[in-house]
């Protein structure tokens, strides 16, 4: 059975990839990118992609003009060192995971009339077809609705065998009236649109390029970015020193054309004259609507785990949109024909190195102490994080489903390890708006996933705790210190 809400029929149309142009490989696009954008790899498949680079890097002309070295980590980051790395102190960074379905192993590209990419994959899909015999869209069932005289909001097709009847009704649960109107259908095997997996399949591409080219540097493929930065997480925490000394980390990971970011998820990543820099340099390289320019709007990405160890940490737009969903595309002459060449051209090392990483602006660093957080575990509320279900990782999952798992593993991933949280004993922090105080304490409850038990006795230690402090400053009064003085750090 099928059931439509008559007013919410009209979806987001996906792009018709059965009118574009097939890509061949070699032909539109080169092999090397060919292979990277049709191999699916979700988290947990990134070696496919390694293993491609590495396989494109280490043959042929690329084999006898080598002068890199590649090495894969524990966790299966892809780290490969170009001549003097250390001495231009430029880091590269990509991701090699993509919101793909597990149960996609293989995509196509198709190309349209305007230069821009998308991917599509043969699927069985069941048409409406009228009388006639030509295929029918849900719109044009309900005008047929219409045409005869009824006008219901909420529509069902219901039937056995391949003719259905059009029923209307009132209500959404019930009543439902047959109409006039029968409808067949057809199962055929055509090209339906898929997500690309451009993020980040341009950058991987974009980084292979510079290799080749002899940028000197320091390249990191990461696993597991759309998971929360896994990859990058690892090397910050357990493996600093493979990115000790750098002063960039130079991140081809965000959508659009002209973005250099500055910000991620609230907090400064990079200094307005390293932006100035790098705009710099490729202006005049890029056509005159697609500058480079700073853009103070980034999402956490990989380069963000970077933030306390290097000074100038920034995303540059690639020219992917709509990422994460089947109608994600990109714009392959302006990538092919006018952006790596602009980059391969540039120079890197001699940037603005200007923000200092240990002054790291709030949310990748709280201003105030873990005190709440080390002694919430000395309370009787207490984290219940452990009973968080993960999100699934069957391979049904849809593309909005996807999309929110990444979501939801990008917030937790801040949550655990870039917010101190609320902590009753420190009181609420003075510089903080009203609205921005009620989500410091939100969040802290978020977290730590406290329940409604848990949360009340939080308030009631927070009123204990702000009596205490209200008797301490009252005390202090009738000793003759201002109140308003630190005299608290005195013993008496």
């Amino acid at each position: 059975m099928s059931q439509y809400n008559f007013a919410n029929w009209k979806t987001v149309e996906e792009p018709k990839v059965e009118t574009m142009t097939k890509v061949t490989r070699g032909k539109q696009v080169d092999n090397l990118l060919y292979d990277l954008l049709t191999t699916v790899t979700p988290h947990g498949r990134e070696n496919l992609i390694s293993d491609i680079i590495i396989q494109a890097l280490t043959s042929g002309t690329n084999k006898r003009k080598r002068n890199f070295t590649t090495h894969l980590d524990v966790k299966g980051n892809l780290i490969v060192k170009v001549g003097d790395y250390k001495k231009s102190k430029v880091m590269f960074s990509s991701h090699m995971d993509t919101v793909q379905s597990k149960a996609l192993v293989k995509t196509d590209l198709r190309l349209t009339d305007e230069g821009h990419i998308y991917a599509s994959y043969d699927k069985e899909v069941t048409e409406y077809v009228d009388k006639d015999g030509k295929v029918v869209t849900k719109d044009e069932i309900g005008d047929f609705a219409e045409k005869s005289g009824f006008k219901y909001p909420n529509y069902i097709l219901m039937g056995k065998g391949k003719s259905k009847r059009v029923y209307g009704s009132y209500s959404e649960f019930d009543g439902w009236k047959a109409t006039e109107v029968v409808v067949g259908t057809q199962t055929i095997t055509k090209p339906v649109s898929s997500v690309l997996g451009a993020d980040d399949k341009l950058g991987c591409y974009i980084m292979c390029k510079l290799i080749m080219n002899g940028t000197e540097g320091l390249y990191v493929f990461h696993i597991g970015e759309e998971c929360g930065g896994i990859g990058s997480s690892y090397i910050a925490t357990s493996t600093p020193e493979v990115v000790e000394g750098m002063n960039y980390c130079i991140a081809f990971d965000r959508y659009e054309y002209g973005h250099i970011i500055t910000h991620q998820s609230g907090g400064r990543c990079c200094s307005d004259d390293f932006v100035d820099g790098l705009a710099g340099k490729l202006n005049p390289l890029l056509p005159p609507k697609q500058q480079m320019s700073g853009n103070s709007g980034g999402s956490f990405t990989d380069s963000a785990n970077y933030t306390t160890l290097i000074p100038e940490c920034t995303n540059v737009s690639v020219s992917y949109k709509s990422q994460h969903t089947s109608r994600e595309h990109f714009d392959l002459v302006w990538f092919n024909d006018i952006l790596i060449p602009a980059l391969m051209k540039i120079t890197w090392h001699d940037l603005p190195v200007v923000r200092d990483p240990n002054e790291v602006s709030t949310p990748y660093s709280s201003r105030y102490g873990s005190r709440y957080t080390s002694s919430l575990y000395d309370r009787p509320y207490t984290s219940h994080k452990s009973e968080r279900s993960l999100v699934s990782t069957r391979s049904t999952l849809t593309n909005s489903e996807r999309m929110n798992q990444s979501t939801i593993d990008k917030c937790n991933h801040l949550l655990d390890d870039k917010f101190d949280g609320y902590d009753p004993e420190e009181g609420l922090p003075q510089h903080m708006s009203a609205k921005q105080k009620v989500d410091f304490v939100k969040y802290t409850f978020v977290k730590n996933n406290l329940n409604l038990e848990d949360m009340a006795e939080m308030v009631v230690d927070a009123e204990e705790e702000a009596n205490k402090r209200l008797f301490e400053d009252e005390r202090l009064d009738t000793l003759g210190f201002n109140s308003s003085f630190d005299a608290r750090r005195f013993d008496y």
